[in-house]
């Protein structure tokens, strides 16, 4: 558990499959309305920009994903590459947003965060991985054990990658980056789950959850977005 400057922890790990159980049940099915990627870090900047919304973001200058504002402009910005080429990280999920920042954000466009029911029927709840149920798994079916994120789609078949989608068709369910769902477990906490680049690999199974305060942020912690019915 880390803990801030006051020893309250900030975010926790457990298995759901001992200590979380939902408080209501409910039917859950999944359409195209879920989305079926990370919200990428360009979509996220652009809309912070055109919003003048400036906090909730965290600034991880060597981290993954990183978000950078600029006081003179007051814009946000993802940095160019010391080559001056373009940052690698425009098509990786966006790290470093509060769940606050996060819920706002999905308000806006009238969507939600997935409950985590909701999250775990999407990925295939039946299976140990979203794509599997074998435990034999290694790099070329996830972002995990890794010191960085990786691109939205990335593991997409071509190559020597497997094509790691969930039953529903969705991508990085395991691996690259924590997502936060709507679900709290406390006061100021809520659920976050899938594991992200630097978990191990049981970190990724869909019945291990986290949780995270609502105004923390993580450089392994993004989300994504549903529109319920």
């Amino acid at each position: 558990v880390d803990n801030d400057t006051n020893g309250n922890p900030l975010e926790c790990e457990f298995d759901s499959n001992d200590n979380y159980e939902p408080e209501h049940w409910w039917y859950v099915t999944v359409t195209s309305n879920y989305a079926n990627d990370n919200i990428p870090a360009e979509e996220y900047v652009v809309y912070r920009n055109a919003h003048n919304i400036y906090d909730g973001t965290a600034n991880f200058s060597d981290e993954a994903g990183r978000i950078q504002y600029d006081c003179e402009i007051e814009m946000f910005y993802l940095p160019n590459e010391e080559d001056g080429t373009e940052s690698i990280y425009l098509d990786h999920p966006v790290v470093g947003v509060s769940w606050i920042g996060a819920n706002i954000y999905a308000n806006y466009f009238g969507w939600e965060l997935p409950t985590i029911d909701q999250w775990k029927v999407a990925a295939g709840e039946s299976w140990l991985y979203p794509w599997t149920d074998n435990t034999n798994i290694n790099e070329n079916y996830a972002n995990y054990d890794n010191d960085n994120t990786s691109e939205v789609k990335y593991y997409n078949g071509l190559g020597e990658l497997n094509l790691s989608l969930s039953a529903y068709g969705l991508y990085d369910m395991a691996g690259n980056v924590w997502e936060y769902t709507s679900t709290p477990t406390g006061t100021d906490a809520y659920i976050k789950t899938g594991g992200s680049f630097d978990s191990e690999f049981n970190q990724l199974e869909i019945g291990y959850i986290a949780y995270a305060l609502w105004e923390h942020v993580s450089y392994n912690t993004g989300f994504r977005c549903v529109a319920n019915n």
